[in-house]
């Protein structure tokens, strides 16, 4: 009888050649490219080298690729090579790590595992669809790496689970990569009020790269600048919060303001009552360090991005029924309806185009990008798709309900934060969608890994680094 060897069992050759072969598969998918052929050979380097690392600790490599993320995380057109080489390497580590753990039987599943497997599975499975209705392949294979992303859940949810560093080593390896973006956009939000000519040039100058994953960034630092007792970790988390929240400011977008908003009303609604009396005290010191520091750096053109940002702010009443751009997406969002009522049951997989009148470019568009997250899902992946992702996502956040009634305060901090997240994307989840981009599909991915591994540790009585 062909018995497969336990990977404790596994040679360090049979490491490489099991990673050498996973490595392919990915290559395989983006391989209708042709000057993606010259990546193989690294590429399926770096898939060996990670598969070698991960028999020593697999948290830190975990970590790595989470780091990794940072700087191929910005949106530019087509495929960059910074972005192939890490898609195949995390595709290659995720994919690995999933059959090991399958093999050791180790790894505990529920309803949320389940359906996320199976979510992940229905939206591969359906990859043909693309050529049925006559989708771009290339933008298909896009849509389907952002997709994959949510994979990240399960080597989360484990290691917050069974590794005592787990929770804390995932929350800084995300802060930091908010903080690289930040920093990033800040620089590029600096570069262009340099080379302004105008004064209406400065007034509207932006940087909404990323600014989901800034929004995110900033309700979480704010929760455990909140939440923390430790002078050494509040003098830490103070600029990192003000630069997180500052670079949701740059990117002068009214449903990211709003939202940002909504999800720190929820944070302090969920919080204990000594977490509340705290908002109010540091919401006056962040106001008042964001302000002086904006005075410090933009010197004698701050008076205009005060004018601009205001004019912004003050325009939230009236997007509504004003803003071009937002009308045009209720439009769009009513097309894509009508295509779902058509074909509701499978929807039409991946880069599939549909057409509507776009106001702003006064001419019928074609595109595969649907802005609304949730009628995007019912129109690419169906009825089914959508019940699956509203499945794993809700029962995630009722274990952080159940987080909240937790006397240990290490779980109700964890759940605050994920609940208030949440909710402030799902807000945002009109206007952008969150599961067509790699950043924000990879932070819900965290969020609800997260949920679960803590809820596994609070229920098993293990203690969690936030006591």
């Amino acid at each position: 009888m062909l018995e497969i060897p336990h990977p404790r069992h596994l040679s360090n050759t049979w490491i490489i050649v099991i990673a050498l072969a996973i490595s392919a598969i990915p290559l395989v998918l983006v391989s209708i490219l042709p000057p993606l052929f010259v990546l193989a050979i690294p590429v399926l380097g770096i898939g060996a080298l990670f598969f070698w690392l991960i028999r020593r600790d697999d948290l830190l490599v975990l970590c790595a690729v989470l780091l990794a993320f940072a700087p191929v995380s910005g949106y530019e057109a087509g495929f960059q090579l910074s972005e192939i080489v890490y898609g195949l390497g995390y595709l290659s580590y995720l994919s690995f790590w999933l059959l090991r753990e399958v093999l050791k039987r180790r790894y505990q599943t529920d309803l949320v595992d389940k359906t996320m497997f199976i979510f992940l599975v229905w939206v591969t499975v359906l990859f043909p669809l693309t050529f049925v209705f006559d989708g771009n392949p290339k933008s298909a294979i896009s849509e389907w790496l952002s997709i994959s992303m949510l994979a990240f859940f399960f080597p989360v949810r484990h290691l917050v689970r069974t590794d005592n560093r787990g929770l804390f080593y995932v929350t800084v390896c995300s802060l930091c990569v908010c903080v690289w973006i930040a920093a990033r956009n800040f620089i590029e939000y600096q570069t262009g009020l340099s080379n302004a000519e105008y004064i209406w040039q400065i007034a509207s100058s932006r940087v909404p790269t990323n600014e989901h994953v800034l929004m995110a960034g900033a309700i979480c630092s704010v929760v455990l600048l909140m939440s923390s007792r430790q002078r050494r970790m509040q003098l830490l988390l103070l600029p990192v919060t003000l630069l997180l929240i500052g670079g949701v400011i740059i990117g002068q977008s009214r449903a990211v303001w709003v939202s940002l908003a909504l999800g720190f009303f929820i944070a302090f609604l969920v919080s204990a009552p000594a977490i509340r009396r705290r908002f109010f005290v540091y919401a006056g010191l962040a106001g008042s360090a964001l302000f002086v520091v904006g005075l410090i750096l933009l010197d004698d053109i701050g008076a205009i991005v005060r004018i601009g940002l205001s004019d912004r702010l003050g325009s939230l009443s009236s997007a509504v029924s004003s803003d071009i751009s937002l009308i045009n997406r209720f439009i769009e969002t009513r097309a894509v309806w009508d295509k779902v009522i058509d074909n509701p049951i499978v929807g039409y997989g991946f880069g599939v185009p549909y057409r509507y009148y776009s106001i702003v470019y006064e001419l019928s568009w074609s595109t595969s990008f649907v802005h609304n997250t949730f009628v995007g899902l019912l129109y690419k992946h169906g009825l089914i798709g959508f019940v699956l992702v509203a499945t794993f996502t809700f029962t995630s956040i009722s274990k952080c309900i159940s987080l909240l009634k937790q006397k240990s305060p290490g779980p109700q901090i964890c759940a605050v934060v994920v609940i208030s997240i949440l909710v402030a994307l799902f807000l945002a989840s009109t206007t952008n969608n969150m599961l067509a981009k790699s950043d924000t599909t990879l932070a819900l991915a965290i969020l609800l890994g997260v949920a679960c591994g803590t809820h596994d540790k609070a229920t098993a009585k293990t203690p969690s680094f936030l006591e």
